[in-house]
């Protein structure tokens, strides 16, 4: 996601005066005008809607490159993006659980590859994981580490959705622009 989408316009003329006290020890900084904060410039400047993600990567044990080549056959895509709450407690909360996820997901049956995606300056987190079927996809789900990773997790979503589709295995990986148009056509909330 790219643009300002979302992001306020912060005027970026308007100085605040310095609130430390003119005393002769750092000298007379009460007139002088000091520059707007770092975020609210980065917000102005529509950057807040920025995002970095990782590379797809694949089990070590080759089972994605062993699904691409089987190129008609259909692989399981899995999208979700959670929206954190606005505070860095549940940021770090949130990362820390998807910790728990990272070092297991390469060991799970059917598992092709996965993906993770963050908004650089805002809430956003996005998955998109591959399986070779839905019932790989379901024992991921209700594995020892995912259960835990959503219990730990769980108090830090503002909001959270998920969608999955199927798509041809030579079509791997899947673009990040592919990812998110399911979440724009099949998404579910968890909370429905």
């Amino acid at each position: 996601m790219t643009g300002a989408e979302g992001a306020s316009a912060v005027p970026t003329h308007e100085f605040v005066k310095d609130p430390l006290p003119s005393d002769g020890r750092i000298g007379n900084m009460s007139n002088h005008a000091r520059p707007p904060r770092l975020s609210a410039l980065i917000a102005a400047l529509g950057v807040a809607a920025c995002s970095v993600s990782t590379p797809f990567s694949e089990p070590p044990h080759g089972m994605g490159a062993a699904a691409a080549s089987d190129g008609d056959r259909a692989v399981v895509l899995s999208v979700t993006q959670i929206t954190l709450k606005n505070d860095a407690r549940s940021r770090a909360k949130f990362w820390r659980a998807v910790a728990l996820i990272d070092e297991t997901i390469a060991s799970q049956p059917g598992f092709v590859g996965y993906a993770k995606r963050r908004d650089l300056f805002g809430r956003n987190a996005w998955t998109v994981s591959v399986w070779s079927d839905v019932p790989s996809l379901a024992a991921f789900i209700r594995s020892d580490a995912h259960g835990r990773a959503m219990e730990d997790a769980a108090d830090t979503f503002a909001d959270a959705r998920f969608g999955r589709t199927t798509m041809p295995a030579k079509r791997l990986p899947p673009s990040w622009d592919e990812a998110l148009l399911i979440l724009e056509r099949k998404a579910r909330h968890y909370y429905e």
